[in-house]
């Protein structure tokens, strides 16, 4: 893992609500978000990019995503209402999405691997499930929330060239939900933009009012996972330095 870098970055988030796992044929919307760019210096520069996805109409919900010079490791072991876990026990995957797990000293890591579903919305991807409790079964809100998640690529994935998104999704049919497609920022080569490794990225998904997850529902997953279009290779893997849903 590289440290103290001063970087900034530009990064374009979609709003969609089709991809994510196991969400079965529902239609989709995009959105591009508004762009913010943090450092651990001041701003050098910003430049905006962009990322097409496959999608039609449009509303308009703001986003963000930034980078961080190094690891902050704030991930929780024990987290509150609003941080996500650090522990690898307590995230998943189904089991025709492809990949596995390691438990990293920031966080968890998932290493990217070609799913075993034939299904266009099968994607290497992982995710957190937050559940209801039994005396309280349809608690879970979502509306005018934002999951927020930092993270670290390695070379070997970022060779695969893979986009990559973050969801917020039921965790039932029709599995509908909120997908942010996070921009590849690193224009060294301006035909081939990729994600930068060694440093953190942070990148923010509100959820759509339009197309949720709503609130009351029994519950929902908060994840990570390879987006359109697909690679012809998986490989290399991503660790979680920190992650929340407020």
């Amino acid at each position: 893992m590289i440290k103290n870098l001063t970087v900034v970055l530009a990064l374009s988030v979609f709003l969609t609500a089709c991809g994510g796992s196991d969400n079965k044929g529902s239609k989709s919307s995009s959105s591009k978000s508004s762009i913010m760019l943090v450092s651990s210096a001041a701003a050098v520069s910003s430049v905006a990019s962009s990322v097409a996805v496959s999608s039609a109409a449009s509303s308009a919900v703001e986003s963000s995503v930034a980078s961080s010079s190094s690891s902050s490791g704030v991930c929780s072991q024990n987290p509150d209402s609003n941080a996500l876990p650090c522990d690898k026990a307590e995230w998943t995957k189904d089991g025709d999405n492809g990949g596995t797990f390691d438990q990293g000293e920031s966080g968890v890591i998932f290493n990217f691997e070609k799913p075993t579903g034939t299904q266009s919305y099968h994607t290497s991807g992982f995710y957190h499930l937050v559940n209801s409790p039994e005396d309280a079964p349809n608690s879970v809100n979502a509306l005018g929330k934002t999951l927020t998640v930092t993270f670290i690529v390695d070379d070997a994935f970022v060779a695969t060239g893979a986009p990559l998104q973050i969801f917020i999704q039921k965790n039932y049919d029709p599995y509908d939900g909120t997908w942010c497609n996070i921009d590849k920022t690193d224009e060294t080569d301006e035909a081939n933009p990729k994600y930068p490794t060694g440093v953190e990225i942070v990148a923010e998904c509100p959820v759509d009012g339009d197309k949720g997850p709503g609130d009351g529902v029994p519950s929902i997953r908060l994840g990570v996972q390879v987006g359109d279009p697909k690679p012809t290779v998986y490989a290399g893997s991503l660790e979680i330095t920190d992650a929340t849903f407020e």
